[in-house]
């Protein structure tokens, strides 16, 4: 008289336990190859299930931290960004963008201790958006190496946006509204805060 087949939830209830299965199933499991190769995958899924994680590789979690902004300075951490000495502006130029017709064009150099600070305000136009843009340029090629840095934009009653400031010493971000705003650079070792109140006009 041939035996039942165990049922899968019997076949389950052993492999995850790790349980002997009762005698007469035992016996089964030795002549049934289709019952057999259930309760060993049935074994294997719960040994994988139940094994620790795999830690993830060193650089593997420095690719996904890069991709995530710096925090943005706030209370004490903000004292550390010396603010920026006017230096000179231009007038308000006007633009021919041919096709894109006439835009807005200003432009500020700040100085710091270390660098200067080129600041491009550019007003928008048919097929361009208004940007604040700039390059950051190191006073002394002796001073610490250039290197990848972080500029952030804050306007009152708006998230802090977040640009790269490339090894270049270049930035970009969309136009700030007209309300005041507070620019910061983290490049070069050097902390750096722009008011736009300070800009003259």
């Amino acid at each position: 008289m041939k035996k039942a087949h165990p049922t899968d939830q019997d076949l389950a209830r052993w492999a995850l336990a790790k349980l002997p299965p009762p005698r007469g199933v035992r016996g089964h499991l030795e002549e049934c190859e289709a019952c057999r190769s259930k309760a060993v995958q049935m074994r294997r899924l719960q040994e994988t299930l139940t094994a620790p994680a795999a830690e993830a590789s060193l650089s593997a979690k420095s690719r996904v931290y890069a991709l995530l902004p710096p925090p943005v300075p706030r209370g004490k951490t903000l004292t550390a960004f010396r603010r920026a000495i006017m230096g000179q502006a231009s007038p308000r130029l006007a633009v021919a963008g041919g096709l894109r017709g006439e835009f807005g064009v200003r432009t500020y150099v700040l100085e710091s201790k270390e660098s200067e600070v080129h600041l491009r305000v550019e007003g928008s136009g048919l097929g361009t958006s208004a940007s604040l843009g700039g390059l950051v340029v190191r006073k002394r090629a002796s001073a610490a190496g250039a290197a990848s840095g972080t500029a952030w934009l804050r306007v009152r009653a708006e998230e802090p946006r977040f640009s790269p400031v490339l090894r270049s010493g270049e930035f970009l971000f969309p136009a700030p509204p007209a309300k005041p705003w507070i620019l910061l650079l983290d490049w070069a070792g050097e902390r750096t805060r722009i008011d736009s109140g300070d800009l003259t006009p």
